[in-house]
């Protein structure tokens, strides 16, 4: 993760939510590093793609998703989440054309995990938002091979 950069390159610099950077100074504490808050819902752009941080819902760490738009096209990464994000989160992937969502999908249909999506959640909430394609990806072990909509490694995705 980020602060295992120290160890190979130069530190880049950090664009995060206030509350995830005072996190990530309080626990990278002897690592500097250049901080750049963003407010949750104000889009930024950076190299050329525009980014917008939105809150989800993993108790009891304050969390955010992503989106990221470039050319047309929108990729959105929903991170450690229940079902149940904020309807802020909710209302501004629903009006967002997302072609790729990355949707948490951490257990299989029938388990309650507290702070992540089952399968059955990850796939409901996909259709939910609208999203042209989605694969569900932070999936443990017991998420049996070849689920439809699994993310792999290596899996390359194109637009025209």
């Amino acid at each position: 993760g980020f602060g295992e950069f120290y160890r190979v390159q130069k530190v880049p610099p950090a664009y995060a939510p206030p509350p995830v950077m005072d996190y990530c100074s309080r626990y990278l504490h002897f690592l500097p590093f250049e901080k750049h808050p963003v407010p949750v819902y104000e889009p930024f752009d950076l190299f050329g793609v525009t980014f917008t941080f939105f809150e989800v819902n993993h108790p009891p760490v304050y969390t955010c998703g992503l989106l990221l738009e470039h050319d047309g096209v929108t990729v959105a990464y929903t991170a450690d989440t229940r079902e149940d994000i904020p309807e802020a989160s909710r209302e501004l992937l629903e009006k967002t054309d997302i072609d790729l969502l990355f949707v948490d999908a951490i257990a299989p249909e029938g388990y309650n995990i507290t702070k992540h999506m089952n399968y059955a959640e990850a796939v409901r909430f996909a259709h939910d938002v609208g999203a042209r394609d989605y694969r569900c990806i932070h999936m443990s072990h017991m998420v049996p091979p070849g689920m439809p909509h699994a993310g792999y490694d290596m899996e390359t995705f194109c637009w025209e």
